[in-house]
């Protein structure tokens, strides 16, 4: 079910031979549930007051424990910045600007291949892996299946050669495993 999947909104700029696309991270339902929850469970306890402590603590403390953290955690995501991708006949750049750490790899263009999506299970999002020299990468957080197809595309009508050379696999005889039909 989407709903509960991480989000994100997509924002492609394409300018001199640089295909970018920048990943920013949208509230979902999941985290709404959980603040509302976490809030209605420490909203309780404060009305009851003392009352609500004196039951044994034991499960108390673990659920309330695992429902903090999951929530710091969902509200973490969201304020964790955004994520780029810059393609250029050259290179493959990723950044990840979350606010504490920033990270950043950057590949040469020849040592990547196979860019692909990767199809999560569960409530995880959509990504991108991408061999790079002998192991997968990925990145792309949040994205939903359409929105990936939607950024291979456009890279693929932005820089042609750069997506033939990131799409190329030892598993396609062809060479190419993505293709645009022009239909009218």
């Amino acid at each position: 079910m989407t709903l509960w999947r991480p989000q994100c909104k997509i924002e492609i700029l394409t300018a001199s031979g640089v295909f970018s696309v920048t990943l920013t991270p949208q509230l979902n339902a999941g985290v709404v549930v959980l603040t509302a929850l976490f809030f209605g469970v420490v909203l309780i306890g404060w009305q009851q007051g003392p009352a609500f402590f004196q039951y044994p603590p034991g499960w108390g403390i673990v659920f309330g424990f695992t429902l903090g953290i999951s929530v710091l955690g969902g509200i973490w995501y969201q304020i964790a910045g955004s994520e780029e991708i810059e393609v250029s006949p050259q290179r493959l750049m990723v950044r990840k600007n979350h606010p504490v750490w920033p990270k950043t790899w950057e590949a040469p263009l020849q040592e990547c291949s196979r860019l692909a999506i990767r199809e999560p299970g569960g409530t995880d999002s959509d990504t991108f892996s991408c061999r790079l020299g002998g192991k997968t990468v990925t990145f792309g957080a949040g994205l939903n299946s359409e929105q990936a197809d939607s950024i291979l595309i456009e890279l693929q009508r932005a820089l042609p050669e750069a997506a033939d050379w990131l799409l190329n696999s030892a598993d396609d005889p062809f060479g190419k495993h993505f293709t645009i039909l022009k239909l009218s």
